[in-house]
């Protein structure tokens, strides 16, 4: 939601202030009404945890669902060659990639990018990864963009 500005008596240019944060909470229902999503906070799914201090989020903008996720990493071994979940996108279980989107995994010194692929579906971020990952080998690093189904 928008930073509104407080209102108090006497205050100087107040009938501004209250029309500027009218405009601000206008402009914020015409972005729900349209389907776009604020920046909301993800739930990390069984198995996965993030470096100390990330803040891992999405929004979803017209057609677009954003994802920053930076340092996630395993907690437990990971099977290549199927998807595995990563997190859920907090209240929205509709959205879903148009599509398959490619994923790089990094190691620990972020070096050794490997390519992988991640779809989003129900809600939720799954990942493939492109070979077996055991328990903080390899994180997860980047801001991704992918159409919405």
């Amino acid at each position: 939601m928008t930073d509104l500005k407080k209102i108090t008596t006497g205050m100087a240019n107040g009938p501004e202030a209250i029309d500027e944060n009218f405009t601000k909470v206008n402009n914020d229902l015409i972005k729900l009404q349209t389907g776009d999503i604020p920046w909301t906070g993800v739930a990390l799914s069984s198995g996965w945890g993030a470096v100390s201090g990330v803040l891992t989020q999405y929004r979803v903008i017209g057609d677009h669902i954003e994802i920053k996720a930076y340092g996630l990493k395993p907690t437990k071994d990971i099977p290549a060659g199927s998807f595995y979940e990563v997190l859920t996108l907090s209240g929205h279980p509709e959205l879903a990639s148009g599509s398959d989107f490619s994923l790089t995994f990094f190691d620990a010194n972020n070096l050794n990018p490997l390519q992988g692929r991640a779809r989003i579906s129900g809600g939720k971020l799954s990942v493939i990864p492109p070979l077996a990952l055991t328990a903080g080998s390899r994180y997860v690093i980047g801001f991704f963009i992918t159409d919405k189904a």
